[in-house]
């Protein structure tokens, strides 16, 4: 009897053992379940959502006009000078020595005289392609470029002068260049196959101011002179022109290439010595 009641006793307990570690098994599948639905749902609430940053569109810088106005007192006892192309004011304190494709300014009679290359403002004629090997029409803002010996040139911004596309640069001439370069601000401005470029001594003018004032006083014949009838070539008193180097100042005017086009359909029996 004893053999048999510890028999049932030992199978009673070998059975609980069973139900103990199958409630374990249950519990253990449970919480891992739990687990990991937990750590499943956590990680899709850790996910950052993508967001879509509107498309940027780049913005091509627009040329900055040059305002006509003359308003400054101190201009308005400037002197004006005038060709077939273009006219514009400048300090009556200044001498103009004048050839057929550049205008020089100094700041005395004995300089134009001496005819030094210390000009204080120069306005000069290209034709644009000369420009190849220096800044550009097409050239983006911001190009530098060695334009000449130990003289670099920047492209600085894009401008609109009397209804003509232009352009500013800065030049640096550094030492030992072996040019008479001086270091300042200088203006392209465009004319169909020409170019007009002005530039200025930084010594003259450390601010930039001046030369924007005279910018100010710019017009071109092909938008303003004409229209208004202030500007029309007339064809010259004499029926020869001596247009060789070393030519009278006072006929330079008529020896600009625009006017002799113009003169010599215009103008019957005109001789032109080139």
């Amino acid at each position: 009897m004893k053999h048999s009641y510890y028999t049932q006793c030992k199978q009673r307990g070998q059975i609980g053992i069973l139900i103990i570690g199958g409630i374990l098994v249950v519990l253990a599948i449970a919480g891992g379940a739990y687990f990991l639905g937990n750590s499943s749902f956590l990680g899709k609430s850790a996910q950052t959502t993508p967001v879509t940053q509107p498309a940027t569109q780049t913005v091509k810088p627009q040329p900055t006009p040059i305002s006509q106005s003359t308003t400054s007192a101190e201009m308005t006892n400037w002197k004006t000078y005038k060709n077939s192309i273009y006219q514009f004011s400048y300090p009556k304190e200044w001498y103009i020595q004048e050839t057929i494709n550049t205008e020089k300014f100094y700041l005395s009679q004995q300089d134009v005289l001496a005819g030094l290359p210390n000009y204080v403002f120069s306005v000069n004629s290209y034709e644009k392609k000369l420009l190849l090997n220096k800044i550009t029409f097409d050239d983006p803002v911001g190009t530098r470029k060695e334009t000449a010996d130990k003289v670099f040139t920047t492209k600085t911004r894009s401008l609109t002068i009397d209804n003509h596309a232009a352009f500013e640069l800065q030049s640096e001439v550094l030492p030992g260049s072996q040019t008479d370069a001086k270091s300042g601000i200088g203006i392209y401005i465009d004319m169909g196959q020409k170019a007009v470029y002005l530039t200025i001594d930084q010594k003259v003018d450390p601010e930039y101011s001046l030369i924007h004032q005279i910018l100010s006083t710019f017009k071109f014949a092909d938008q303003n002179f004409k229209s208004n009838g202030d500007f029309v070539h007339t064809c010259p008193t004499t029926k020869n022109l001596n247009c060789q180097p070393l030519i009278d100042s006072s006929m330079v005017p008529f020896c600009k290439p625009d006017y002799l086009s113009w003169a010599e359909q215009n103008c019957p029996g005109l001789s032109v010595v080139r």
